[in-house]
C-alpha cells in the first residue's frame, strides 16, 4: 500500500532587504476586459490563480528588481499556458504549470532578480515598468477571461 501525503510547499524566500507590500493595489477579479477602476459593468467571481504580491518599488529605486508573484490557490496543478499579464505585457509560455498551492514570480529582469535575492527561477522578462503610483494589471486566462489588480 503506497501512502500519498500533501504537498506542502513554501513561498520562494526572496532576499530582498526592503519589500513593500500593496499599499496602492487592490485586488480585483473581474469577468471582463474593462478596467475596474472605472466603475463599468465588472462582476467579481472567484479565481484559483491570483496576484499574491506587486513589488513595485525596489530598494534604491533599481527597476530591474520590480517582479508580480502569482499564487494557485488549488491543491491541483493550473497549466496557465498562454496567459497573458497585461499592464506588463508578458505571455505565459506553453508547458508553464503552476503547481497546487505554490507560488510563481515574473520578473521585470529574472537574472538581476537571482543575483539580488538568489531567488532563480523566476519567469520573465516583462516589458515596461510597475508604476509607483498604481495602475491596473491583468490576468488574462488562454480564453482570454481577465482577473484584474487594480491601483489607486
Amino acid at each position: 500500500m503506497i501512502l500519498s501525503l500533501p504537498k506542502f510547499n513554501r513561498r520562494p524566500k526572496l532576499k530582498l532587504h526592503h519589500l513593500i507590500t500593496l499599499p496602492l493595489f487592490t485586488l480585483l477579479l473581474t469577468s471582463n476586459c474593462a478596467s475596474a477602476q472605472t466603475g463599468s459593468t465588472n462582476t467579481t467571481r472567484d479565481s484559483a490563480v491570483v496576484f499574491n504580491e506587486i513589488h513595485y518599488q525596489p530598494l534604491a529605486d533599481d527597476s530591474t528588481l520590480e517582479y508580480v508573484e502569482l499564487y494557485n490557490q488549488l491543491v491541483v496543478d493550473v497549466d496557465i499556458s498562454n496567459w497573458h499579464l497585461d499592464g506588463i505585457d508578458f505571455d505565459f509560455p506553453e508547458g508553464t504549470v503552476l503547481g497546487g498551492r505554490e507560488y510563481l514570480v515574473i520578473a521585470k529582469d529574472p537574472a538581476a532578480l537571482a543575483t539580488a535575492t538568489g531567488h532563480s527561477n523566476a519567469l520573465g522578462p516583462f516589458a515596461g515598468n510597475l508604476s509607483n503610483s498604481g495602475e491596473t494589471l491583468r490576468l488574462y486566462n488562454n480564453n482570454r477571461a481577465s482577473h484584474a489588480a487594480s491601483g489607486a
